[in-house]
């Protein structure tokens, strides 16, 4: 595709443009995932702090917190894990 983009006239002018509006829309469409991504993170985040702090200041609501703390760390742990980078050329070894 990069080659096309040094080429001249009406067809290789709509080739050009037409992989540029492609480009454009997938990094929309990534920023819109992430952006999804962190605004969940962090309500979910925020609303575990909150209850572990009210929780900390009544023992009689311990044995809810006690139900309700694994459901909020479960969906804490699968957006950290989709926000961290994918870097699918590193080699580990």
């Amino acid at each position: 595709m990069l080659l096309v983009m040094d080429f001249t006239g009406e067809k290789a002018m709509k080739t050009n443009i037409d992989f540029i509006n492609a480009f454009t829309w997938m990094a929309e469409q990534l920023t819109q995932v992430v952006q999804s991504k962190w605004v969940r993170y962090n309500q979910v985040s925020l609303e575990h702090k909150s209850k572990k702090e009210h929780v900390s200041c009544s023992a009689r609501d311990m044995r809810s917190w006690q139900e309700e703390k694994p459901v909020y760390e479960g969906e804490i742990t699968q957006p950290e894990i989709d926000l961290q980078p994918q870097f699918p050329y590193l080699i580990q070894g």
